[in-house]
């Protein structure tokens, strides 16, 4: 995130978007924190807990989102919708060929950040028109991703940071983290702002679990991975359950 602010700098300074009021500044930091709080929750929850549960568990947000929207909003949605939910989130079971062994720590832990990722959604809803460019509303959210990000770092980190296998511009490291940066950092959740400018947040969040199938099918296409007949049998599902929201959503 560091990273992806110092990239958006540029961004900004070109187009003059550094006068920004108060309220602007309440609401992006607001979506920043839940954002931060998810990554963390989800990083912190593997050291306890598989993939393929943390994957599964961190997709609850589907149903989270219209949850929270029902008590704080007082929205209310159409039963088909609701299956919808149950379809995609048995699709991503089915993707991850899951088998519980337990609810454990970490578990607990990515459910947590299932419910931030559903704040987060719902804040974005909230606050995105506050800005005119949803390009410039996600460069502030990197940037204070990035400033809590280095505050706990310095808080919990006992050993100084090693940053010698980026130092090879070469490297597979080297240019993963900059995809992570530039493109699932920046220019993904840019593209999410924008989006929740037209979209409500129950729609927002069952497209999300497009993440998966996509994952999956770039996984065989690109590093050879296998997909077996019940992981394809989850892509379908999930592929449904999303091509049936224009259908069954409330709007």
């Amino acid at each position: 995130y560091a990273f992806a602010a110092l990239f958006a700098l540029p961004i900004v300074l070109i187009s003059r978007s550094w006068n920004v009021n108060r309220q602007q500044l309440k609401g992006v930091f607001i979506c920043s924190f839940f954002l931060f709080s998810m990554n963390v929750f989800q990083t912190w929850g593997l050291e306890y807990t598989t993939v393929a549960k943390s994957g599964f568990l961190t997709t609850l947000y589907a149903f989270f989102t219209p949850f929270l929207c029902m008590i704080f909003l007082k929205h209310r949605y159409k039963m088909g919708y609701w299956g919808l939910i149950l379809m995609g989130i048995l699709g991503i079971f089915l993707l991850g060929e899951m088998r519980f062994d337990g609810f454990n720590f970490g578990d607990f832990l990515t459910v947590i950040c299932s419910i931030c990722a559903a704040f987060h959604i719902l804040a974005v809803e909230r606050y995105t028109h506050l800005f005119k460019s949803a390009w410039i509303f996600n460069c502030y959210q990197t940037f204070f991703v990035a400033l809590q990000s280095w505050l706990v770092f310095l808080f919990f980190q006992s050993q100084p940071l090693n940053i010698e296998p980026l130092l090879n511009l070469k490297s597979l490291t080297f240019w993963g983290f900059v995809i992570l940066s530039i493109f699932s950092s920046l220019i993904a959740f840019s593209f999410q702002v924008s989006a929740q400018k037209k979209l409500p947040s129950h729609v927002v969040s069952i497209l999300f679990l497009l993440e998966s199938p996509f994952a999956a099918i770039m996984g065989y296409l690109l590093l050879g991975e296998p997909l077996s007949v019940l992981a394809m049998t989850g892509c379908g599902l999930i592929l449904i359950s999303v091509a049936l929201v224009p259908k069954f959503s409330k709007n």
